[in-house]
């Protein structure tokens, strides 16, 4: 369920959420 539009600030609200995630989704 992702509804990202092609925006610069969507673009980085969703890195910073992945970057946070990656680490706890990894284990």
């Amino acid at each position: 369920m992702v509804r990202i539009r092609r925006s610069p600030m969507a673009a980085r609200r969703w890195k910073d959420l992945l970057r946070r995630a990656e680490p706890v989704r990894r284990r």
